[in-house]
């Protein structure tokens, strides 16, 4: 039985063996009661019950109160849960050997915690975790990426890695925080107002029209992507309107967002820039990474991290059913490296506990430090450095150090200790297959 690979961001999750996508759904729960639609079925609702749609779940993952909590579903921990209970049941036994889990480099502690709690309660065995960027960056080997930038639902994320005998992560910056949330709303405005100037259909003007307008909107921009331009339909009634968009017309929607993108890469130009397939259809942007000097771009597949973090297997010391899940920061780049027992980076999670409830305020508890020995790794506002003094980390934003060096990241010649925020999960109520509705074939 193969070995499969979990990608996790808040847009949405897939799964993949390294050289297809398996399964990919849309991070996205709309509530009803105790029930729940989940995945490419929620998005699809989204814009029918906006005030009961959440699509932040993964990025926010903890056990706070959601603002419009629903039946057996409080938290943020709870929809995640459904989410990936969703995905695992659709995998119907095909990674009984582990999932190896790929996640975003702006995650803390404690989200990696909650996720490990949820997989224990759902009983998927966990191989090991690793951060995104050097999972995807290790596939271009042997090509070496410095930078890696990524999306989000509410940022773009930018990666500095450091290469020679294998590749680590060395910081972890937001560039701009706007993501593609506010983007793609941006895109569906220009195009309702593209409708309503050239066949005075208002595609906004009823939420059936909208969703049909936001269910498009991904195929139109990779055919404009694919042509500079495409034909866009939408159904009203009895009638179809069709109005031509060239790509251009979309440029508005990222006036703001690019000169921020390339004035935080910039100075940071040297060699390689992996560019993640989250990216690929927005308009304008290769052209405005083109403009800097020094920066030569490579575009990553949406199988690129799996693949990347499949060809380095041999590193994760745990078996599926340890106690202890290692998140890899680094990857050996050579076959020789690639041994188990290779030195690579690493944040040991122990024997995550099983204390807190889903769905249930948690209580506070003294855990086990964990031993760190990547400096970069880990997002907090408050780190112990070496032999305990304190970096207090700012408000300036979600992911931002007040030095302005990035995500977590502290001086090199330092290890340091982590209190191990997450424990193990345990659900208070299940959520049923049947609670996301018919769930039809694989979303993509």
């Amino acid at each position: 039985m193969s070995e499969l690979v979990l990608d996790i961001n808040d847009i949405g999750l897939a799964v993949s063996d390294g050289g297809k996508t398996l399964l990919s759904s849309p991070a996205c729960a709309v509530l009803n009661g105790n029930k729940i639609a989940i995945g490419k079925e929620a998005f699809q609702r989204s814009r029918l019950r906006p005030l009961w749609t959440n699509s932040r779940f993964w990025s926010r993952l903890n056990q706070e109160k959601l603002a419009n909590p629903s039946g057996r579903f409080q938290t943020n921990a709870d929809l995640a849960h459904a989410h990936l209970e969703h995905i695992w049941h659709k995998l119907a036994g095909r990674a009984d050997s582990g999932l190896l889990i790929v996640v975003p480099g702006t995650w803390n502690q404690e989200q990696m915690g909650l996720l490990l709690g949820i997989t224990a309660d759902l009983k998927i065995p966990v191989r090991g975790m690793i951060d995104s960027a050097v999972a995807a960056g290790v596939s271009l080997e042997p090509l070496l990426p410095c930078l890696h930038l990524d999306l989000q639902q509410g940022k773009f994320v930018l990666t500095e890695m450091q290469g020679g005998t294998q590749l680590s992560r060395s910081g972890v910056f937001v560039v701009c925080e706007t993501g593609l949330s506010a983007i793609r709303d941006a895109w569906a405005n220009i195009i309702a107002d593209v409708f309503v100037r050239q066949t005075r259909f208002d595609p906004m003007h009823k939420a059936e029209t909208e969703q049909q307008l936001f269910n498009k909107l991904g195929g139109w921009l990779a055919e404009i992507e694919s042509s500079g331009s495409a034909a866009l339909e939408m159904d009203a009634g009895d009638k179809t309107y069709t109005v031509q968009l060239a790509g251009d017309q979309l440029l508005p929607a990222s006036l703001s967002v690019y000169p921020q993108i390339v004035q935080q890469i910039r100075p940071r130009a040297k060699g390689i820039l992996a560019l993640s397939h989250r990216l690929a259809d927005f308009p304008g942007l290769k052209d405005s990474l083109a403009l800097i000097a020094g920066l030569e771009l490579k575009w990553l597949d949406e199988n690129a991290a799996a693949r990347g973090a499949l060809a380095k297997s041999g590193v994760y010391r745990n078996e599926p059913d340890a106690q202890d899940v290692t998140f890899l920061t680094s990857l050996p780049l050579s076959a020789e490296s690639s041994s188990e027992n290779a030195p690579v980076a690493h944040d040991l999670l122990h024997g995550v506990g099983r204390h807190a409830r889903l769905g249930q305020p948690r209580r506070r508890r003294r855990t086990q430090g964990v031993k760190v020995n990547d400096p970069a790794a880990g997002v907090g506002r408050r780190q112990d450095i070496g032999g305990g003094a304190l970096v207090p980390f700012g408000r300036r934003g979600p992911d931002r150090d007040p030095r302005g060096t990035g995500v977590g990241q502290v001086e090199p010649q330092h290890s340091r200790r982590v209190q191990a925020a997450g424990r193990t999960q345990r659900r208070a109520a299940g959520v049923g297959p049947g609670d996301s509705g018919a769930q039809p074939g694989c979303p993509q």
